[in-house]
């Protein structure tokens, strides 16, 4: 339905290029191959440690970008510099650039339908070829990889942890829905992408079959984590957490209701980053003693 996997994937080949050592990590630009010509971008936040390392995969959302993630840039946006917040916590960090902008997301969207794909489907297979990355670096723990996703970031998150059993834990922000109404029906507490510029989110058939609990269910019983503001005019909070009510009586029915959380904070459209990751604490490091 997103638009198949590239069967003709590039050898990894990283590059990395030194941007600046901290008092706790280091800093990296990475470029890697991911199919045909095509290369992943993204920044890498290694943690100065000996050990393998759990890492988290974090994805900006539209506007954003690596640098913005991993507090790169001068000031801080809705991100607030979770991907630096994940390295002073001693993860490794990756953080992936996605096409950020509804313009060029649209442009690349059309091309790829010309040639029988979707645009993010590819950006899918770029993070199949980042967890390839960070399974083969010997400070991570390949068995503890977790993903944390914003906005269209957390789509990516959303999608991949389904497709990808590499992937540990996971927590989406701001993204998770109730997805017909948000699609189509109008409402004062969010917008539908129907009254938006944003083609590039309809996917033939959709809603005949998958929603975003039934993608979330195919996480399960890997833990994952939904975190949403309460003044988010994205995703609202209410419609978004009665969506996430099977998702949870799966979990439940299994006796791992602990594995699925759906956490509410007083905010907007941001990362909340505090309940997230106690959440990947839990999850992803190792017990102490």
């Amino acid at each position: 339905m997103l638009g198949g996997k590239p069967t003709n994937a590039a050898p990894l080949a990283p590059k990395e290029e030194l941007i600046a050592e901290f008092e706790t990590h280091r800093a990296y630009r990475v470029w890697l191959g991911a199919f045909d010509t095509v290369r992943v971008y993204g920044v890498l936040l290694l943690p100065k440690a000996t050990a393998p390392a759990p890492a988290l995969i974090c994805i900006h959302g539209m506007t954003g970008s690596p640098e913005t993630v991993c507090g790169l840039t001068e000031k801080p946006d809705y991100h607030n510099n979770y991907g630096l917040e994940a390295a002073k916590k001693g993860y490794v960090v990756f953080a992936p650039l996605d096409v950020n902008t509804q313009k060029d997301r649209r442009l690349l969207d059309r091309k790829a339908l010309l040639v029988g794909t979707r645009l993010q489907s590819l950006e899918q297979f770029k993070i199949v070829r980042v967890l390839d990355y960070l399974a083969s670096r010997k400070e991570v723990d390949a068995k503890r990889i977790g993903e944390y996703g914003i906005s269209w970031g957390g789509r990516t998150v959303m999608n991949a942890a389904a497709l990808d059993r590499r992937i540990a834990a996971c927590a989406i922000s701001g993204h998770f829905n109730d997805l017909v109404p948000k699609m189509v029906t109008p409402s004062t507490n969010y917008t539908p992408f129907i009254e938006t510029a944003e083609d590039y989110a309809f996917f033939y058939g959709h809603f005949l079959k998958f929603t975003d609990a039934d993608v979330v269910s195919l996480i399960c019983p890997r833990p994952v984590f939904i975190e949403q503001g309460r003044q988010d005019r994205v995703a609202h909070w209410r419609m978004s957490q009665k969506a996430f009510e099977p998702v949870k009586a799966i979990y439940e029915r299994l006796g791992i209701g602990e594995r699925a959380v759906y956490s509410i904070f007083e905010g907007p459209h941001e990362i909340h980053g505090v309940e997230a990751f106690e959440f990947f604490d839990r999850w992803l490091k190792p017990p102490k003693g």
